[in-house]
């Protein structure tokens, strides 16, 4: 909102352009699943009318490098959205029990109004990896919450987990 001089600003403008920030206080764990849900701590509630630059950096390990690939995307609830990301992280076949050198970067994506991003796999590790998805949301009617869903890429007994200290921010640009 552009301001004039003499113009005097209100806390609620000022708020208005504060950074959104989420962060997992404890670490969440699937096994044995394939279907993926939402986190229970990454989801970043957005404003309408509103653009904002995003950033999900996860920390992501598995009990079993031969089975622990993670599968994830970002979904949203707006009910009118133009959303495009793409994400990075350690390649998706981490059998050897060492991380992958390769990188995997998933596609840069433009979605429609449904919410639901693709599917992008990557490797985890006993060790653990880093992913990172970054993008740009504006949200056009009505408020939203941007959010990591997630799941095993190949299910199994073992644990595939997304950590503590993993978080999410957001940037309001427009």
């Amino acid at each position: 909102m552009p301001y004039l001089a003499g113009e005097i600003l209100s806390a609620d403008d000022l708020n208005a352009w504060l950074p959104v920030k989420v962060q997992k206080p404890t670490a969440t764990s699937r096994n044995t699943t394939v279907v993926e849900a939402i986190d229970p701590h990454l989801q970043l509630a957005l404003p309408a009318n509103t653009t904002w630059d995003f950033r999900f950096v996860l920390f992501i390990s598995s009990a079993a490098n031969a089975a622990g690939d993670f599968s994830g995307r970002l979904e949203w609830t707006a009910a009118s959205a133009s959303v495009s990301y793409s994400a990075w992280g350690p390649s998706n076949s981490l059998a050897s029990g060492t991380v992958a050198p390769d990188v995997n970067f998933g596609p840069t994506t433009r979605l429609e109004a449904d919410g639901n991003g693709l599917d992008i796999v990557f490797g985890a590790s006993t060790t653990g990896v880093m992913v990172v998805y970054t993008g740009t949301i504006t949200l056009v009617a009505g408020a939203g919450t941007l959010s990591l869903w997630w799941a095993q890429d190949s299910s199994n007994a073992n644990n595939t987990s997304v950590l503590e200290g993993s978080f999410a921010t957001a940037e309001r640009v427009l």
